[in-house]
């Protein structure tokens, strides 16, 4: 007769990759099991992983000196924290803090000081409320101050520009990956331009309409970049290792000020035009010119190696943007998955063959508004596209919208399995599932499939 297999019977590795699954609330109820696991579920391999989501945790960590901790939520309030973790030598590798006020300020700028000292604090998020530059300075200097700072993030909603007066020496590169969340481009986020600019590889900037290009320019390792098309784009044509560009842009100043423009500037179609080693490109389109940064990009030198092309349409009152695309498709060879916030136009679908877009294997669109995605199926220009493509993968942006229980094709009863995917992520085929594909795929038709009852 076979036993089953102990848990407690595994070496203490295996044991510690089964606990990583646990939440921390789980890990102290199992220290109670036993002395092995009292011991194991205090293992630096677990907590280095751990993110602290409630003062609870946070106190119980800290009663029962956990070595590190993953990461500090802004959902613990920012006091707790700073009384819990001083005089321990607990590291922290991220830290995210809610600074409301000048007592926040200082309790933050004395927080960070103390999780550095001891090693924590390579990844930082700043949520910034405080309207009294000078009562900030501390904590900027701090965060400018920390060597080995690897991530920032910092979103500045205090409607005054974050101060860098108070530095006068000059800082050591260490960021990597730096996301700058403000209405314009203060003096802080120019001074970290600037310091770190030798060491960063990933940018994004939120709600800038004033785009610091220059000082971007300069930053020769990076690698993605997410900001609002701007003049000064063209400068960063000569940047070697920047593969990734996202020029969708979040909160409505940016959006009302590029549709004032009724055009993309022209720095950023120059950029398009002439970079040459991007290979994931992000658009968003408001423009009643929307075919020039597609007609830039289709000319550029990177255009046959563009593995990764999104195209987004935000508050348009009509489909248009797979229409416009469709052109342009031939241009980009390399092409792996295209994402287009449009319905499919007959254009369009005619255009994606494997001749066309010989890599092509993951397409994303909307579908009708007044339709489902059983239907849309069944629409005899996707399925041509599921069989004409056979390695191709078609995702819908609206993951409820899957059988209304009202088009003839869901009244017919055909695809019954398709119900049971409503509000999660699928993907759908004309080929079965193999190792290669989307854990998420869901083979729609065969290639002998009958898309259409026959009448009786």
């Amino acid at each position: 007769m076979e036993t089953r297999p102990d848990l407690l019977s595994l070496p203490d590795d295996a044991l510690l990759a089964v606990l990583a699954f646990l939440p921390a609330r789980t890990l102290f109820a199992c220290r109670v099991a036993c002395r092995r696991l009292r011991d194991l579920c205090l293992h630096r391999h677990l907590w280095r992983s751990v993110c602290v989501e409630s003062l609870g945790v946070l106190r119980a960590a800290t009663a029962a000196l956990v070595p590190c901790i993953g990461r500090i939520s802004l959902d613990v309030p920012l006091r707790s924290t700073a009384a819990l973790l001083k005089d321990t030598a607990c590291v922290v590798r991220a830290l995210e803090l809610a600074v409301q006020n000048s007592q926040d300020a200082a309790l933050a700028s004395t927080l960070l000081s103390e999780v550095s000292a001891v090693g924590g604090a390579t990844e930082l998020v700043l949520l910034i409320k405080c309207r009294r530059p000078n009562a900030l300075q501390p904590l900027l200097k701090a965060v400018w101050d920390r060597r080995g700072l690897l991530t920032l993030d910092v979103t500045n909603n205090s409607r005054r520009p974050l101060p860098s007066d108070w530095c006068e020496t000059v800082g050591v590169p260490s960021l990597t990956r730096l996301r700058y969340d403000s209405p314009s481009a203060d003096p802080f986020l120019e001074l970290l331009l600037r310091t770190h600019a030798a060491t960063l590889q990933h940018v994004e900037l939120q709600r800038l309409e004033d785009v610091p290009a220059s000082l971007l320019a300069h930053a020769l390792q990076l690698r993605s970049l997410k900001c609002s098309p701007c003049e000064g784009l063209s400068q960063l044509v000569d940047l070697p290792d920047l593969s990734s560009i996202d020029l969708s842009h979040e909160g409505e100043s940016n959006c009302h000020c590029l549709q004032a423009t009724a055009a993309f500037p022209r720095g950023t179609l120059a950029f398009l035009t002439e970079a040459s080693h991007l290979r994931s490109v992000t658009l968003c389109v408001f423009t009643e010119d929307s075919e020039a940064p597609l007609r830039a990009l289709s000319l550029s030198p990177s255009a046959a190696n563009i593995e990764n092309l999104v195209a987004l349409a935000h508050d348009q009152p009509e489909s248009y943007l797979l229409g416009e695309i469709a052109p342009f498709l031939s241009s980009f060879r390399s092409l792996r998955t295209l994402i287009v916030e449009d319905e499919p136009v007959h254009e369009f679908l005619e255009a994606v063959s494997p001749a066309a877009l010989p890599c092509l294997t993951t397409l994303k669109f909307c579908i009708h508004e007044d339709s489902c995605m059983h239907g849309t199926l069944h629409t005899p220009g996707v399925h041509d596209l599921l069989i004409r493509n056979p390695r191709l993968h078609v995702y819908n942006f609206d993951l409820h919208v899957v059988c209304c229980g009202e088009c003839p094709w869901c009244r017919w009863g055909c695809h019954e399995p398709l119900k049971g995917t409503a509000n999660r992520e699928v993907c759908y085929s004309s080929h079965s599932k193999s190792a290669s594909c989307p854990e998420e795929c869901f083979q729609a038709f065969s290639p002998s499939y009958l898309p259409y009852p026959r009448n009786n």
